[in-house]
């Protein structure tokens, strides 16, 4: 008896270990569509923005909204303390497989490379593609690209965040994400902030 629960107990742990780079990348997408974004830096952010002494501050400013999501205090200080192990490896193209990574805001980016792996699928697609990678070639001083950090997960795994940054503007955002019937969908931005 004992043998066949161990067996469906390692199955079961499998299955969720196998499962969480999946449940990373579609988070990760919903991210990027929701910022909008073409151009993000390979180095995601080391540290979130979001501090405990600052609680009251996360509260009182979006109370409101929180509040009609159902997120207290709690989910906050979670947030918190799950980032202080925030993971910091270098992006790949398998996670960000609809973004260019840039390595070095000095380097031009390879036009036929980032076409194949953007893979348009309209002439009008390809079009709008070339036409930003050739803008963001002839800058060289000013290229907007985009930090994500990698998601953090409130104790559940039903929430989690993720901070955008901009090298363009200055600012950015914590946005909180809420699983919801195995689909990852924007929640409310936790923090923002212009430099």
């Amino acid at each position: 008896m004992r043998l066949p629960l161990f067996s469906i107990f390692l199955f079961l742990t499998g299955f969720t270990v196998l499962s969480q780079p999946v449940q990373n990348k579609v988070l990760l997408d919903s991210a990027i569509k929701f910022s909008g974004r073409l151009f993000v830096n390979s180095e995601p952010t080391k540290v979130l923005n979001i501090y405990t002494k600052e609680i009251w501050r996360y509260n009182n400013s979006y109370v409101k909204i929180l509040n009609q999501k159902g997120i207290d205090t709690t989910l906050i200080f979670q947030f918190i303390d799950n980032s202080k192990h925030l993971a910091t490896a270098t992006w790949t193209d398998d996670e960000l497989s609809n973004v260019i990574l840039i390595n070095n805001l000095a380097e031009q980016i390879n036009l036929e490379s980032a076409l194949q792996k953007l893979k348009p699928v309209t002439k009008k697609q390809a079009k709008y593609y070339t036409k930003k990678i050739k803008k963001y070639n002839a800058s060289q001083s000013y290229r907007d690209t985009y930090t994500f950090s990698r998601p953090v997960y409130d104790n559940s795994h039903q929430y989690a965040i993720i901070q955008t940054a901009t090298s363009g503007w200055g600012g950015g955002y914590v946005m909180i994400y809420h699983l919801s019937d195995g689909i990852w969908k924007t929640c409310c931005k936790l923090s923002e902030w212009i430099n």
